[in-house]
Parts: C-alpha cells; structure tokens; sequence
C-alpha cells in the first residue's frame, strides 16, 4: 500500500512539473502580447564625440574636462546661455575658428581671438567636428540638438 501511494505521488508530481514547464514560452508570449507597445527611441552615443574633445582637438585643455571652462578667459559650455541662445551657424563658426569679439556667458565677458590660432593648427574632418560639436551641444546639462558634416563644410573658409 505505501509502496502504491509512493508511486502514485511520484508520478502525480512529476505530472505536474511537466505540465508547468511545458507551457513557459506560450506564457512568456501571451504575457509580451498583452502589454501595450512602448516607442523606444534610440539613445545618442557621444563617445566619440568626449574622446575627441579630450584628446585631438584640445578642446578639454581650456574649457576643461567638465566643460566649466575658466572664468574670464576660457568660457564654460556646460549650461552654457550662450551655446543654448546660437545659432548652429554661429556654434559651428566658433568651433572652427574661435570668437573673434569678446562674448558674454553666463553673465562673465570673455575675450574674443584666443581660440582661432589653437583651433586652426589641429586639423581635424568635418566629421571629427561633428562628433565634437554634438558631445558639447548634449553634454553637462545641455540638450541642444545636433549637426551634421553638412553643415560643417558649409562654413569652412578655405
């Protein structure tokens, strides 16, 4: 009789264990079916972008690794009122070529001409540009869109 109830029990249990491991992809799929479907929008990757910024183009030198820049002389680009308030022409222009006029931002003036001798001795692709000018636009609080090689050559001077 033990012997009985012990096969019994073994069977009804290994009965129920496959039952319930049978059916885990259907559930998967009638549970992912269910759920409402979410727009994922892709994720930028500026790394490209900081490493240029740090290394080649000696961005990170004056306007440092934060990009907090230094007071009086060299101007911040995180939280910058005056990369958010440029044009992309103008952001393009200063990256290329330096400010030729003093600039205000964040309320401190900067001389204008420090940075268009340093920027002119790299040479750098419209693309390294690119990837520069889009880690600054969307690094350190900024959120600022982006620019293309496009309208990177449009505003070389050769």
């Amino acid at each position: 009789m033990k012997r009985t109830l012990f096969l019994f029990m073994t069977v009804f249990v290994m009965v129920v264990f496959a039952a319930s491991c049978g059916n885990t992809e259907e559930a998967a799929d009638e549970a992912v079916e269910s759920e409402p479907e979410v727009e994922v929008k892709p994720v930028a990757d500026y790394t490209l972008g900081g490493e240029l910024y740090a290394g080649k183009s000696i961005c990170a030198g004056c306007h440092q690794a934060s990009g907090e820049g230094v007071t009086g002389t060299f101007p911040p680009l995180a939280n910058s009122d005056y990369l958010n308030s440029a044009s992309k022409e103008d952001i393009i222009r200063q990256t290329l070529y330096g400010a030729a006029t003093p600039i205000i931002v964040n309320g401190t003036e900067y001389p204008g001409g420090v940075m268009g001798a340093a920027v002119a001795a790299i040479e750098l692709s419209d693309q390294e540009i690119v990837e520069i000018i889009n880690y600054m636009l969307n690094s350190w609080g900024n959120d600022l869109g982006t620019v293309s090689a496009k309208e990177i050559a449009a505003q070389r001077v050769d």
